[in-house]
């Protein structure tokens, strides 16, 4: 059975953070506003317009997949690393 879930309820489940919807009174768009966990204040909460809010998801996924690769690819970077120099 396939997830009814959107791809921004299911990062926000990800990264323990909250995304509240409303509408901004500055120009009559839907802004999205994040709080991630394991921030500091000054970065954790943002008013992300909806056309950005899914590039902030996409950037967080892929810094993600990187992560999980290189901890999981460790002696194939080194052999990167190796070529390159």
């Amino acid at each position: 059975m396939a997830s009814n879930k959107t791809t921004l309820q299911k990062m926000g489940k990800k990264q323990n953070g909250k995304v509240k919807k409303f509408k901004s009174q500055r120009n009559e768009k839907m802004e999205y506003f994040l709080k991630w966990k394991g921030f500091t204040d000054l970065v954790k909460k943002k008013m992300v317009q909806k056309e950005n809010l899914y590039l902030t998801m996409n950037l967080m996924t892929a810094n993600q997949r990187r992560k999980e690769m290189l901890l999981t690819n460790q002696e194939d970077l080194l052999e990167v690393l190796i070529l390159k120099e």
